[in-house]
């Protein structure tokens, strides 16, 4: 982790995966915000995920924190995200997902990165096109997993991460 002590917050891991994974694991939420130089999010999003960070929690994070979503972007609340960085409450963010892609040119990500150029956003915001996963690695790693999932099913009858339809997780006889 780029030389740095990663600490953890996951209230459904397992007593002891911290250890596995070499990380300090804290008690809340709140915990970890308050601690955090860097905050990168990897959870998925649910009715408790949604929004799960806003200016309650920008304010409990350090001046100088950034914030990191390639995770999904309607963990985020986007508009106290641009408020606390153009009121330095936190540092400045990296952004890879928002809550509707493509954005609405009425969006406030949108309005804000459209006029960066002197204002407290400049340099501190940083917006990609939900492409954090794009690497050489991943699409290998993609390609081994669909031929992989593809060899279950041929040998096994069954699918590991059918999304769209139970009857089609098991071949009929």
């Amino acid at each position: 982790a780029f030389g740095m002590e990663v600490i953890a917050y996951d209230p459904y891991a397992v007593a002891g995966i911290e250890i596995a994974t070499g990380v300090r694991r804290v008690a809340s939420l709140e915990a970890l915000l308050a601690e955090s130089d860097v905050v990168s999010i990897h959870c998925p999003l649910t009715d408790e995920t949604r929004n799960m960070l806003g200016a309650p929690q920008f304010e409990a994070m350090k001046d100088d924190a950034i914030l990191i979503n390639t995770a999904r972007g309607g963990i985020v609340d986007v508009p106290a995200l641009v408020a606390a960085i153009e009121a330095g409450r936190i540092g400045g963010a990296g952004i890879d997902v928002l809550p509707v892609e493509p954005p609405r040119p009425d969006d406030a990500i949108v309005a804000a990165y459209g006029n960066l150029e002197g204002s407290r956003l400049d340099g501190r915001l940083i917006l990609t096109p939900h492409s954090a996963w794009s690497s050489p690695e991943s699409a290998a790693d993609a390609r081994r997993l669909a031929v992989e999932t593809a060899m279950l099913y041929l040998r096994d009858g069954r699918l590991r991460n059918l999304v769209n339809g139970e009857h089609l997780a098991t071949r009929r006889g």
